[in-house]
């Protein structure tokens, strides 16, 4: 299966995202781990899930926006120029497909302009505790904790500016595309070292 696997930021509010599928005749795949809270899983997954996964394909309305925002506008940063026709392939085949694509690149840029600092903070705090324990993998995530509020507040905010980039209909189309496509994607898989009570919700 051909698969794009997409690096998000340091702070995400998981720890791994895969995309697959999203771009058609995509076979490039690239990985990162982050903190380990949580993973989020758009595509499908062989394994069995363990208790307490948010699976969006049977509820999507409990992926949380916070969640589903993020993986689009990272899918759409982290793109390269020689992709544009790909993504334009992609649009065109979803909701987004009256929304200009310049203009989703500029909201996507915007989103990693205000998330930069964030991320670079939190990306101190992991190159220092490359080595995780059980035990010292609960204190990073401790510390870990107010920049994951922090990075959810601006997505927040980075939602309610899209009109200003796509204007009303574009974002309404972006609306219609993460609850019709990103969140039946996507799985929230609580993570080995945290609790269950602690889950990601909206």
């Amino acid at each position: 299966m051909r698969k794009v696997m997409i690096l998000v930021s340091a702070i995400t509010i998981a720890s791994v995202v895969a995309i697959s599928g999203l771009l058609t005749g995509a076979n490039q795949s690239t990985e990162a781990v982050s903190a380990p809270r949580a993973s989020v899983v758009a595509g499908p997954v062989q394994s069995q899930d363990p208790p307490g996964t948010i699976d969006g394909s049977v509820t999507p309305q409990l992926i949380p926006d916070e969640v589903a925002y993020e993986l689009f506008f990272e899918f759409f940063s982290k793109r390269s120029a020689d992709e544009r026709g790909k993504l334009q392939a992609y649009c065109n085949q979803s909701a987004l497909a009256g929304v200009d694509l310049d203009s989703i690149f500029a909201t996507a840029a915007y989103y990693q302009q205000r998330v930069a600092a964030i991320n670079a903070k939190a990306q101190a705090i992991r190159d220092s505790n490359q080595s995780l324990t059980m035990e010292n993998a609960m204190q990073v995530n401790a510390q870990l904790a107010p920049f994951v509020v922090e990075k959810e507040t601006v997505v927040q905010e980075v939602i309610a500016k899209i009109p200003d980039f796509v204007g009303a209909a574009g974002a309404l189309a972006i609306r219609q595309h993460i609850d019709g496509r990103i969140k039946p994607h996507t799985k929230i898989v609580p993570g080995p070292n945290m609790p269950m009570d602690n889950r990601i919700m909206p």
